[in-house]
Protein backbone atom coordinates (compact mmCIF):
# COMPACT_ATOMS: atom_id res chain seq x y z
CA UNK A 1 0.00 0.00 0.00
CA UNK A 2 2.78 2.47 0.95
CA UNK A 3 4.82 1.74 -2.18
CA UNK A 4 1.71 2.09 -4.34
CA UNK A 5 0.88 5.44 -2.76
CA UNK A 6 4.48 6.59 -3.31
CA UNK A 7 4.38 5.64 -6.99
CA UNK A 8 1.11 7.49 -7.52
CA UNK A 9 2.25 10.61 -5.66
CA UNK A 10 5.50 10.92 -7.64
CA UNK A 11 4.29 12.96 -10.61
CA UNK A 12 6.52 13.59 -13.66
CA UNK A 13 7.36 16.99 -12.22
CA UNK A 14 8.22 15.47 -8.85
CA UNK A 15 10.27 12.71 -10.48
CA UNK A 16 12.20 15.28 -12.51
CA UNK A 17 12.85 17.31 -9.38
CA UNK A 18 14.08 14.25 -7.50
CA UNK A 19 16.29 13.24 -10.43
CA UNK A 20 17.94 16.63 -10.63
CA UNK A 21 18.15 16.82 -6.85
CA UNK A 22 20.15 13.60 -6.65
CA UNK A 23 22.31 14.76 -9.57
CA UNK A 24 23.11 18.10 -7.91
CA UNK A 25 23.83 16.42 -4.57
CA UNK A 26 26.15 13.94 -6.32
CA UNK A 27 27.93 16.76 -8.17
CA UNK A 28 28.40 18.67 -4.90
CA UNK A 29 29.90 15.65 -3.14
CA UNK A 30 32.14 14.84 -6.10
CA UNK A 31 33.20 18.49 -6.20
CA UNK A 32 34.28 18.28 -2.58
CA UNK A 33 36.18 15.04 -3.20
CA UNK A 34 37.89 16.62 -6.23
CA UNK A 35 38.78 19.99 -4.73
CA UNK A 36 38.38 19.91 -0.96
CA UNK A 37 39.49 16.38 -0.10
CA UNK A 38 43.21 15.65 -0.32
CA UNK A 39 43.60 11.97 -1.07
CA UNK A 40 47.11 10.70 -0.53
CA UNK A 41 48.44 7.21 -0.06
CA UNK A 42 46.98 6.64 3.37
CA UNK A 43 44.82 8.88 5.54
CA UNK A 44 41.08 9.49 5.40
CA UNK A 45 40.36 6.26 3.53
CA UNK A 46 37.28 5.57 5.67
CA UNK A 47 35.90 9.04 4.96
CA UNK A 48 36.48 8.50 1.26
CA UNK A 49 34.74 5.11 1.31
CA UNK A 50 31.82 6.61 3.25
CA UNK A 51 31.50 9.30 0.58
CA UNK A 52 31.46 6.65 -2.15
CA UNK A 53 28.71 4.81 -0.24
CA UNK A 54 26.64 8.02 -0.11
CA UNK A 55 27.16 8.48 -3.84
CA UNK A 56 25.87 4.95 -4.47
CA UNK A 57 22.74 5.79 -2.45
CA UNK A 58 22.26 9.00 -4.43
CA UNK A 59 22.65 7.00 -7.63
CA UNK A 60 19.93 4.59 -6.53
CA UNK A 61 17.69 7.56 -5.78
CA UNK A 62 18.41 8.92 -9.23
CA UNK A 63 17.55 5.56 -10.79
CA UNK A 64 14.22 5.47 -8.92
CA UNK A 65 13.41 9.01 -10.11
CA UNK A 66 14.47 8.31 -13.71
CA UNK A 67 12.32 5.19 -13.83
CA UNK A 68 9.31 7.13 -12.55
CA UNK A 69 9.89 9.99 -15.00
CA UNK A 70 10.37 7.61 -17.94
CA UNK A 71 6.79 6.28 -17.52
CA UNK A 72 5.43 9.56 -18.89
CA UNK A 73 8.48 11.19 -20.47
CA UNK A 74 11.13 8.63 -21.49
CA UNK A 75 13.14 11.06 -23.63
CA UNK A 76 13.26 13.65 -20.85
CA UNK A 77 14.48 10.99 -18.41
CA UNK A 78 17.30 9.90 -20.71
CA UNK A 79 18.37 13.47 -21.51
CA UNK A 80 18.50 14.35 -17.81
CA UNK A 81 20.50 11.22 -16.99
CA UNK A 82 22.99 11.86 -19.81
CA UNK A 83 23.35 15.58 -19.04
CA UNK A 84 24.05 14.77 -15.39
CA UNK A 85 26.63 12.19 -16.48
CA UNK A 86 28.48 14.90 -18.42
CA UNK A 87 28.38 17.30 -15.46
CA UNK A 88 29.60 14.68 -12.97
CA UNK A 89 32.60 13.91 -15.15
CA UNK A 90 33.46 17.57 -15.63
CA UNK A 91 33.29 18.14 -11.88
CA UNK A 92 35.88 15.41 -11.33
CA UNK A 93 38.42 16.65 -13.87
CA UNK A 94 40.38 18.74 -11.32
CA UNK A 95 40.71 15.87 -8.84
CA UNK A 96 44.30 15.98 -7.58
CA UNK A 97 44.95 19.54 -8.75
CA UNK A 98 47.60 21.27 -6.64
CA UNK A 99 46.30 24.13 -4.46
CA UNK A 100 48.95 26.55 -5.74
CA UNK A 101 47.97 29.51 -7.89
CA UNK A 102 48.31 28.87 -11.62
CA UNK A 103 48.51 25.08 -11.23
CA UNK A 104 45.78 24.46 -13.82
CA UNK A 105 47.39 26.79 -16.37
CA UNK A 106 50.81 25.18 -15.82
CA UNK A 107 49.35 21.73 -16.40
CA UNK A 108 47.40 22.68 -19.52
CA UNK A 109 50.45 24.36 -21.03
CA UNK A 110 52.67 21.39 -20.12
CA UNK A 111 55.29 23.70 -18.64
CA UNK A 112 55.17 22.45 -15.03
CA UNK A 113 53.49 19.95 -12.73
CA UNK A 114 50.02 21.19 -11.83
CA UNK A 115 48.70 18.09 -10.07
CA UNK A 116 49.70 16.33 -6.89
CA UNK A 117 51.11 12.84 -7.14
CA UNK A 118 47.92 11.04 -6.13
CA UNK A 119 44.62 11.60 -7.94
CA UNK A 120 42.08 10.14 -5.49
CA UNK A 121 44.46 7.47 -4.17
CA UNK A 122 45.88 6.62 -7.59
CA UNK A 123 49.01 7.67 -9.47
CA UNK A 124 49.08 5.47 -12.58
CA UNK A 125 48.46 8.56 -14.71
CA UNK A 126 52.11 9.62 -14.50
CA UNK A 127 53.21 6.42 -16.25
CA UNK A 128 50.64 7.09 -18.98
CA UNK A 129 51.99 10.60 -19.46
CA UNK A 130 55.62 9.41 -19.54
CA UNK A 131 54.82 6.77 -22.15
CA UNK A 132 52.92 9.38 -24.17
CA UNK A 133 55.91 11.72 -23.93
CA UNK A 134 58.12 9.01 -25.44
CA UNK A 135 55.61 8.14 -28.18
CA UNK A 136 55.20 11.79 -29.17
CA UNK A 137 59.03 12.08 -29.42
CA UNK A 138 59.17 9.02 -31.70
CA UNK A 139 60.68 6.78 -29.01
CA UNK A 140 59.38 3.29 -28.27
CA UNK A 141 58.01 3.15 -24.70
CA UNK A 142 59.01 -0.54 -24.62
CA UNK A 143 62.67 0.24 -25.29
CA UNK A 144 63.81 1.01 -21.74
CA UNK A 145 62.51 1.45 -18.21
CA UNK A 146 62.33 5.02 -16.86
CA UNK A 147 65.27 4.24 -14.56
CA UNK A 148 67.32 3.02 -17.52
CA UNK A 149 66.65 6.32 -19.29
CA UNK A 150 67.77 8.13 -16.15
CA UNK A 151 71.02 6.14 -15.93
CA UNK A 152 71.62 6.55 -19.65
CA UNK A 153 71.41 10.34 -19.29
CA UNK A 154 74.47 10.26 -17.02
CA UNK A 155 76.75 9.16 -19.86
CA UNK A 156 78.61 11.28 -22.39
CA UNK A 157 77.65 9.81 -25.77
CA UNK A 158 74.87 10.55 -28.24
CA UNK A 159 72.47 8.21 -26.43
CA UNK A 160 73.00 10.17 -23.24
CA UNK A 161 72.15 13.40 -25.05
CA UNK A 162 68.95 11.82 -26.31
CA UNK A 163 68.03 10.66 -22.81
CA UNK A 164 68.74 14.08 -21.29
CA UNK A 165 66.52 15.71 -23.91
CA UNK A 166 63.67 13.44 -22.79
CA UNK A 167 64.24 14.00 -19.08
CA UNK A 168 64.84 17.75 -19.28
CA UNK A 169 61.69 18.51 -21.26
CA UNK A 170 58.96 20.14 -19.10
CA UNK A 171 57.39 19.00 -16.85
CA UNK A 172 59.65 15.94 -16.43
CA UNK A 173 62.36 17.44 -14.22
CA UNK A 174 59.68 17.43 -11.50
CA UNK A 175 57.17 14.87 -12.76
CA UNK A 176 59.67 12.03 -13.31
CA UNK A 177 59.71 11.13 -9.62
CA UNK A 178 55.94 10.62 -9.68
CA UNK A 179 56.14 7.70 -12.12
CA UNK A 180 55.25 4.41 -10.46
CA UNK A 181 57.43 1.30 -10.91
CA UNK A 182 60.23 3.15 -12.66
CA UNK A 183 62.34 -0.03 -12.69
CA UNK A 184 59.79 -1.85 -14.91
CA UNK A 185 59.12 -1.56 -18.61
CA UNK A 186 55.66 -0.39 -19.55
CA UNK A 187 52.85 -2.98 -19.62
CA UNK A 188 50.35 -0.99 -21.71
CA UNK A 189 49.46 -2.31 -25.19
CA UNK A 190 49.78 -0.39 -28.49
CA UNK A 191 46.31 1.21 -28.61
CA UNK A 192 46.80 2.60 -25.12
CA UNK A 193 50.22 3.90 -26.17
CA UNK A 194 48.68 5.58 -29.20
CA UNK A 195 46.16 7.32 -26.94
CA UNK A 196 48.95 8.44 -24.59
CA UNK A 197 50.81 9.83 -27.59
CA UNK A 198 47.78 11.71 -28.92
CA UNK A 199 47.31 13.42 -25.55
CA UNK A 200 51.01 14.32 -25.47
CA UNK A 201 50.77 15.94 -28.91
CA UNK A 202 48.23 18.39 -27.52
CA UNK A 203 50.14 19.08 -24.30
CA UNK A 204 52.91 16.79 -23.08
CA UNK A 205 52.57 15.84 -19.43
CA UNK A 206 49.12 17.41 -18.99
CA UNK A 207 46.76 15.52 -16.68
CA UNK A 208 43.86 17.75 -17.75
CA UNK A 209 44.33 16.97 -21.45
CA UNK A 210 44.57 13.23 -20.77
CA UNK A 211 41.42 13.30 -18.65
CA UNK A 212 39.53 15.29 -21.30
CA UNK A 213 40.42 12.64 -23.88
CA UNK A 214 39.14 9.91 -21.54
CA UNK A 215 36.00 11.92 -20.79
CA UNK A 216 35.11 11.92 -24.49
CA UNK A 217 35.78 8.18 -24.74
CA UNK A 218 33.70 7.41 -21.64
CA UNK A 219 30.75 9.48 -22.84
CA UNK A 220 31.01 7.51 -26.09
CA UNK A 221 30.70 4.35 -23.98
CA UNK A 222 27.54 5.78 -22.39
CA UNK A 223 26.08 6.51 -25.84
CA UNK A 224 26.87 2.97 -27.05
CA UNK A 225 25.32 1.51 -23.89
CA UNK A 226 22.14 3.50 -24.55
CA UNK A 227 21.95 2.02 -28.06
CA UNK A 228 22.62 -1.45 -26.65
CA UNK A 229 19.79 -1.03 -24.14
CA UNK A 230 17.38 -0.17 -26.96
CA UNK A 231 18.52 -3.25 -28.91
CA UNK A 232 17.82 -5.37 -25.84
CA UNK A 233 14.37 -3.87 -25.36
CA UNK A 234 15.36 -1.92 -22.27
CA UNK A 235 14.81 1.73 -21.36
CA UNK A 236 17.62 4.13 -22.24
CA UNK A 237 17.57 5.79 -18.82
CA UNK A 238 19.09 2.58 -17.43
CA UNK A 239 22.45 3.81 -18.75
CA UNK A 240 22.48 5.67 -15.41
CA UNK A 241 23.67 2.45 -13.75
CA UNK A 242 26.98 2.91 -15.57
CA UNK A 243 27.03 6.67 -16.21
CA UNK A 244 26.51 7.60 -12.55
CA UNK A 245 28.41 4.66 -11.06
CA UNK A 246 30.83 6.08 -8.45
CA UNK A 247 33.53 3.51 -9.27
CA UNK A 248 33.43 4.38 -12.97
CA UNK A 249 33.51 8.11 -12.23
CA UNK A 250 36.34 7.79 -9.74
CA UNK A 251 38.53 5.58 -11.92
CA UNK A 252 38.08 7.43 -15.22
CA UNK A 253 37.21 11.10 -14.63
CA UNK A 254 38.84 11.18 -11.19
CA UNK A 255 42.01 9.10 -11.56
CA UNK A 256 42.38 9.09 -15.35
CA UNK A 257 42.50 5.33 -15.87
CA UNK A 258 43.11 4.01 -19.37
CA UNK A 259 40.47 1.30 -18.79
CA UNK A 260 37.98 3.70 -20.43
CA UNK A 261 39.38 2.74 -23.85
CA UNK A 262 38.87 -0.97 -23.24
CA UNK A 263 35.36 -0.41 -21.84
CA UNK A 264 34.33 1.57 -24.92
CA UNK A 265 35.67 -1.06 -27.32
CA UNK A 266 34.02 -3.90 -25.36
CA UNK A 267 30.69 -2.08 -25.44
CA UNK A 268 31.02 -1.59 -29.19
CA UNK A 269 31.72 -5.32 -29.55
CA UNK A 270 28.61 -6.23 -27.54
CA UNK A 271 26.47 -3.82 -29.56
CA UNK A 272 27.74 -5.29 -32.84
CA UNK A 273 27.02 -8.83 -31.68
CA UNK A 274 23.48 -7.97 -30.60
CA UNK A 275 22.83 -6.06 -33.82
CA UNK A 276 24.12 -8.98 -35.91
CA UNK A 277 21.50 -11.22 -34.29
CA UNK A 278 18.56 -8.94 -35.08
CA UNK A 279 15.66 -10.65 -36.92
CA UNK A 280 15.52 -10.41 -40.71
CA UNK A 281 13.20 -7.85 -42.23
CA UNK A 282 10.95 -8.48 -45.20
CA UNK A 283 12.30 -10.75 -47.93
CA UNK A 284 15.83 -9.38 -47.99
CA UNK A 285 17.35 -12.50 -46.45
CA UNK A 286 20.63 -12.36 -48.37
CA UNK A 287 21.23 -8.73 -47.53
CA UNK A 288 20.36 -9.38 -43.88
CA UNK A 289 22.91 -12.21 -43.71
CA UNK A 290 25.57 -10.03 -45.29
CA UNK A 291 24.79 -7.27 -42.82
CA UNK A 292 24.98 -9.73 -39.90
CA UNK A 293 28.35 -11.04 -41.13
CA UNK A 294 29.76 -7.51 -41.34
CA UNK A 295 28.54 -6.75 -37.82
CA UNK A 296 30.05 -9.99 -36.51
CA UNK A 297 33.44 -9.08 -37.98
CA UNK A 298 32.96 -5.62 -36.50
CA UNK A 299 32.45 -7.21 -33.09
CA UNK A 300 35.68 -9.19 -33.44
CA UNK A 301 37.51 -6.04 -34.54
CA UNK A 302 36.17 -4.10 -31.54
CA UNK A 303 37.18 -6.94 -29.23
CA UNK A 304 40.67 -6.81 -30.72
CA UNK A 305 40.80 -3.07 -30.04
CA UNK A 306 39.79 -3.72 -26.44
CA UNK A 307 42.71 -6.13 -26.10
CA UNK A 308 45.05 -3.56 -27.65
CA UNK A 309 43.91 -1.05 -25.04
CA UNK A 310 44.31 -3.40 -22.10
CA UNK A 311 45.09 -7.11 -22.08
CA UNK A 312 42.40 -8.14 -19.57
CA UNK A 313 39.37 -7.90 -21.95
CA UNK A 314 40.78 -10.81 -23.96
CA UNK A 315 40.03 -13.05 -20.98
Amino acid sequence: MDSERLRISLTPRGAKGLLWGTAVASAALWGWLALGFRAGNGGDVLLFLASIAVLFVLGLGGAFAAKALAVARPEAAFRAVFAAAVVLRLVLLPAGLAPSKGAAADDLAGRAVGFQRFLLYDHDVWRYLWDGHLVARGVSPYERTPEQWERLAEGGDARASRARALLDAPPWPDAFEMIAFRDYRTVYPPLAQAAFGVAALFSAGSVFVWKLLLLGVDLGTCALLAKLLVRLGRARWEVLLYAWNPLVLKEIAGSGHVDALAACALTAAALSLVASGSPERGGERGRARQHATILSFGALFALGLAGLAKVTPLA
